[in-house]
């Protein structure tokens, strides 16, 4: 039979082409003069209208449907390392840009015989005042800072006509609170520090004028 003949056959008919989408695309009413199937690539989305011979296939059409599913393969494997590439790299930034800050605790408390602790704490660049904490027997004071190289804080602790100042942000005594909580005692004795591992307090300063 001539090919007009089996065009005229198929005319009516309803062909399907499975696309990389899973959706399946009608092509009704086929003429002569019109490929098969639609290009679903780039901006080919459209039914090309192109040659079609005698053997059924189609000619001067740019790709078949197999290799548009290929591109479109590629081209969404392309944008999956995309994708990943910009996550990883905003991830990297944002872990760089932002510096992670740890806060140090000093705490004191007040266990001397029936007196009134007076502590003061400053930091001298740049200059912080904590101003000053008067303490009844058996209250705390506690605070806080950022630890950074410009953070060194020394405190004054004084009762009646006695003192005792130290520094509290050296590495030395950090390594002996066991922690980033530094627990300090007052005592008619003097002052003690507590060893968070241990659970103990260890003599630390005496009381001068």
């Amino acid at each position: 039979m001539s090919d007009g003949g089996d065009l005229s056959r198929n005319r009516g008919n309803a062909y399907h082409v499975q696309l990389k989408r899973m959706r399946w695309y009608r092509i009704q009413n086929f003429l002569p003069g019109r490929c098969i199937f639609c290009c679903a690539a780039g901006s080919h989305t459209r039914e090309h209208s192109l040659a079609v011979i005698s053997t059924g296939t189609t000619a001067n059409c740019k790709h078949t449907p197999r290799q548009h599913l290929k591109m479109e393969r590629a081209t969404m494997a392309k944008s999956y390392c995309l994708a990943i590439v910009l996550v990883l790299a905003f991830g990297l930034g944002s872990s760089v840009g932002v510096p992670r800050t740890r806060k140090h605790y000093v705490k004191f408390i007040n266990n001397l015989n029936n007196k009134v602790l007076n502590v003061n704490c400053k930091n001298q660049n740049p200059y912080i005042d904590l101003n000053l904490q008067i303490l009844l027997p058996k209250e705390a004071y506690e605070f806080n800072y950022n630890v950074t190289r410009a953070m060194a804080f020394s405190c004054d602790l004084r009762h009646g006509f006695t003192s005792s100042t130290f520094g509290v942000s050296d590495k030395a005594t950090k390594r002996e609170c066991g922690g980033n909580h530094c627990n300090w005692k007052a005592e008619d004795t003097g002052v003690y520090l507590l060893n968070l591992r241990t659970k103990q307090y260890k003599f630390k300063y005496g009381w001068g004028k």
